[in-house]
């Protein structure tokens, strides 16, 4: 399926142009640390545990130092340190990443186009679309919808094939964020609320813990349900059955794997 995926054929079956304006707006759960973005301006992009300097160019232009680096660059969840602060000088910044992040990665990669990196990635999008598009010319408002909207129907394929456990919940919450973003009718956002209820009752366990009993992804599986039931509560569109009363679960197990010095339990394949 990744071969049809990179096919001249299969970038012709993608909308060229999305939406002139957002249907609604998610919201990012988490605080943003303007250092970073303020690190990102000059030019230092620390992702994975490995730092790039690029200064006055985005770091897409050189090849990144790990595919762990690439990955969480890839992500986006970095945005919310350049909205922190706010303003105009950091909206430019913001903007500047994000397009020209569009044009090096415009076509299939079955890296940075993965399911469980473009849901997350799609999650940063839609929760800081509005920020990234006030005062935005027209050019970059067209190019950013239009890649919104295109990986959105591209994830509405993909998702599926995204890694069981965290990783496939963030592929459709992703899906999800986006379709509330994208589509003022509702309906298909509406048509993932089964897929979404589905995971989280394969997931996630009577007593609160994952099945995969790996503290990590007890917590990856938290942050994406949390970030989900905000968004959508932001977006004025229906929780799926079952996430509030899944987060209620889980955040007394993720307390239970803490050491009392605040560390984490390590078993499983978990890691700090």
């Amino acid at each position: 399926m990744r071969n049809l995926f990179a096919t001249s054929l299969y970038r012709l079956s993608l909308p060229r142009s999305g939406p002139t304006d957002l249907a609604a707006q998610p919201a990012d759960p988490w605080p943003g640390d303007t250092s970073v973005a303020n690190d990102m301006f000059q030019g230092r992009y620390r992702f994975a545990g490995q730092e790039i300097h690029q200064s006055n160019q985005p770091p897409w232009t050189q090849a990144p130092p790990s595919a762990q680096w690439q990955l969480e660059a890839s992500s986006f969840g970095w945005l919310r340190h350049f909205g922190a602060g706010g303003g105009a000088a950091a909206r430019q910044g913001a903007r500047e990443l994000v397009r020209s992040w569009i044009v090096a990665n415009e076509d299939f990669d079955p890296l940075t186009w993965a399911p469980e990196v473009m849901g997350r990635r799609l999650m940063a999008w839609t929760s800081h679309a509005a920020f990234l598009l006030e005062d935005a010319d027209p050019p970059f408002r067209q190019v950013f919808l239009s890649a919104l909207d295109r990986q959105a129907r591209h994830l509405g394929r993909a998702w599926s094939m995204a890694p069981p456990g965290a990783d496939r919940l963030a592929a459709l919450a992703g899906l999800m964020l986006a379709s509330a973003t994208l589509d003022p009718t509702g309906r298909r956002a509406n048509n993932l609320i089964h897929h979404v209820t589905a995971e989280v009752s394969a997931q996630v366990m009577a007593d609160g813990g994952h099945v995969s009993r790996n503290p990590s992804e007890l917590l990856e599986t938290l942050r994406t349900l949390i970030w989900l039931n905000t968004g959508l509560e932001a977006a004025a569109v229906p929780v799926p059955t079952g996430v509030p009363e899944a987060i209620a679960r889980m955040a007394p197990m993720l307390a239970f794997f803490r050491h009392g010095a605040g560390g984490f339990c390590l078993f499983n394949g978990s890691s700090e």
